[in-house]
């Protein structure tokens, strides 16, 4: 469950420790609340993004603007954050077997080190991205899941009108409700939740003091569109 909430939430990508000191060579590109995101936040995050994806290192890099914007969000989340909750060392370790396991070519330790450094990170920092995405997984479960209800008629109407035609179409087993009824729940409660998630952030966005500095990465007008086709 863990892992689903983990896809919508960021689905927001939420990777990089939150409001890094700024380095000497580095550049402020924007700030969430007079807190400075840098360029570094950018490129870790696209690249973070891309080892989780399974993709080359920098494929992220060329939709800066869509990573920034997550790195935002991912700010403002973790503002609000209680700094309480520390993630199991087992946690962390499964995820990192779940990343290695989208690289089977990649065998010893060193093959892994090598790996991680073609996408900009060691073995701490890989650990302490993860433990962030965790502890901010955590806090939004107790924020956002007591906000969240489903009832039966929702479930049968899921039910009869998405699955089962989404089942007969497959040519698949067409289980009873009964045996079905905590997953239909869990997958309309995780609907609800990104409903409730984005309706939240947006919120925290328009009430704080978010300022892009990097006219590179500033939103493009209403009216431009860009086709990622």
């Amino acid at each position: 469950m863990k892992r689903r909430l983990a896809q919508f939430a960021i689905a927001f990508l939420m990777l990089v420790p939150c409001a890094q000191a700024a380095d000497s060579l580095d550049r402020i590109v924007a700030t969430v609340n007079r807190q400075p995101v840098l360029a570094s936040d950018v490129d870790d995050e696209a690249h973070f993004e891309a080892i989780e994806q399974g993709r080359a290192p920098g494929m992220l890099d060329g939709d800066r603007r869509a990573v920034l914007n997550r790195v935002i969000q991912r700010e403002l989340i973790c503002q609000q954050m209680p700094d309480t909750f520390e993630p199991a060392e087992e946690l962390i370790d499964a995820h990192i077997a779940e990343l290695r396991a989208q690289f089977p070519a990649v065998i010893t330790a060193a093959e892994w080190d090598h790996l991680l450094a073609n996408y900009g990170f060691d073995d701490q920092t890989l650990r302490d991205n993860i433990k962030l995405q965790l502890k901010v997984v955590h806090f939004l479960d107790l924020r956002l899941r007591p906000t969240v209800r489903v009832d039966h008629d929702e479930i049968t109407e899921y039910y009869s009108t998405k699955l089962v035609p989404k089942l007969k179409a497959a040519g698949a087993k067409i289980e009873p409700l009964d045996q079905l009824n905590d997953k239909i729940s869990e997958v309309l409660i995780q609907q609800k939740m990104t409903e409730v998630f984005n309706a939240w952030t947006a919120n925290l966005r328009s009430q704080g003091n978010v300022r892009i500095l990097d006219p590179d990465l500033a939103p493009l007008p209403a009216s431009v569109s860009i086709n990622t086709k």
